[in-house]
């Protein structure tokens, strides 16, 4: 589900940062795009581990740790829960050797994307400052001898072990973090504790908005071509280019047109009744609250992951897009899911109402609605369902030239396209309920 580039040209959707300075544009973010830390250790081919081990030694050198004072223990899972040899979003989870009672470990060792400027990790690193103290389950960043908790790296050297010629390239500028690795559980729908970490979820959004308040900053605003209508026509756009795609056929072909050319209608008019409404609650955002980016403990949020989207925006963007990805999309158990990856709707049209409820209420318990905002909550959840509906439930559907398969098949694309285009009705029925369910 969401977050990312708004130049003409679509960017690859497997890389997960957003936000950027300057001209660079961020790649695309989204539910199964991004690269969440996650509460398990993921063990890939020694191959990879090597390659890894290769790639991160120079820039913990930056942190003072030479090859011989850490070891790589494992990797966060990427997101879409398709790791490769090939995978660059599986973070390495290092195990430091102690020092120091400084030194925290294990860490993860998060090399960013080339699009990221220092001037979006400066902010980053200080709003997760900020919510850590605050009480938010931030992870710690794990601060060099010289007093930065970043490192450009002007030259990583790296190698493919899978060439047969040893292929070898350099990232010139690369730069780089290490934060404390914060295990926990996942989020999953039906699962024996979902009431209580959707319950749990909600409300640690609102303490991270209420937190916000009172931010310092500077303010961390993306460009106007990075807006939610932005945004919104930028996936639509996908939807609309993989509507010719090889593998595509006549009937998903058309429906995906379908789907663009209605979404450009609602996405506009959504971002028109938003933006009329001038005094909005306006603040730093998390950017990709959702439940991969989430782990939970004792019926509670203990970590925060993947700042990497965060921003000064409309609250209630925020808002939506987290109800969505909850109270919208199944969360499968991943170790008894037959198909990995997929995060289908969790019902036939729309939210699943009492779950959305019961997330607005424990929302509002903490961060109650400003007047009129309420109201707008379906057409935040309209600007944000072309980004949710890419990179969660259609994914391999709009991206299939890239992942090369298909998860779901013919039929359930189908449905998918048609929960998209029945979405606007659906929120036009329920958009009383919905703002009664924040404002109680």
């Amino acid at each position: 589900m969401v977050p990312d580039s708004l130049s003409s040209d679509v960017p690859p959707p497997n890389v997960g940062n957003a936000g950027g300075a300057g001209d660079a544009l961020p790649p695309l973010v989204g539910l199964r795009n991004i690269s969440p830390l996650r509460m398990a250790k993921i063990h890939p081919p020694e191959e990879y581990v090597d390659r890894a081990r290769y790639e991160i030694a120079t820039v913990l050198q930056y942190w003072g740790y030479r090859p011989e004072l850490w070891n790589i223990i494992g990797f966060t899972a990427a997101a879409t829960d398709r790791l490769s040899a090939a995978a660059p979003a599986a973070h390495p989870i290092v195990e430091v050797v102690m020092q120091s009672p400084l030194v925290q470990s294990p860490v993860v060792v998060r090399c960013q994307p080339m699009s990221l400027s220092e001037r979006d990790i400066v902010a980053r690193h200080a709003f997760m400052r900020h919510l850590s103290e605050r009480g938010l389950p931030v992870p710690a960043l794990l601060t060099r001898p010289e007093g930065s908790a970043y490192a450009v790296v002007p030259v990583v050297p790296l190698t493919d072990p899978q060439q047969a010629d040893g292929f070898s390239y350099v990232l010139e500028n690369a730069i780089s973090d290490v934060q404390v690795y914060m295990p926990g559980r996942r989020f999953v729908t039906d699962g024996p504790s979902e009431d209580s970490y959707l319950e749990a979820a909600a409300r640690t959004l609102a303490a991270l908005h209420t937190a916000s308040l009172d931010f310092p900053g500077p303010t961390h605003q993306w460009p106007q071509n990075r807006s939610a209508l932005s945004f919104a026509r930028l996936y639509l756009a996908r939807i609309a280019a993989a509507s010719h795609g090889a593998e595509v056929s006549r009937t998903l072909a058309t429906g995906l047109r379908r789907v663009a050319r209605a979404g450009e209608r609602w996405v506009t008019a959504a971002a028109e009744r938003i933006e009329r409404q001038s005094d909005l609650p306006r603040l730093h955002i998390h950017g990709d609250y959702q439940p991969h980016n989430l782990a939970f403990e004792a019926d509670s949020v203990c970590a925060i992951y993947d700042f990497d989207a965060m921003r000064w925006d409309w609250r209630i963007l925020e808002l939506a897009y987290a109800l969505l990805a909850f109270t919208g999309l199944r969360w499968e158990d991943e170790t008894a899911a037959s198909v990995a990856g997929t995060t289908p709707p969790l019902v036939a049209r729309g939210l699943d109402l009492e779950r959305a409820r019961a997330f607005l209420a424990a929302y509002g318990e903490i961060a109650k609605p400003q007047p009129g905002e309420a109201e707008l909550l379906g057409d935040a959840l309209l600007l944000v369902l072309p980004v949710i509906f890419v990179n969660g439930i259609a994914d391999d559907l709009v991206s299939a030239e890239q992942n090369g398969h298909s998860i779901y098949s013919q039929r359930e694309c189908r449905a998918h396209l048609e929960w998209a285009e029945t979405f606007p009705a659906w929120v036009e029925e329920q958009r009383t309920t919905l703002r009664d369910a924040w404002v109680q």
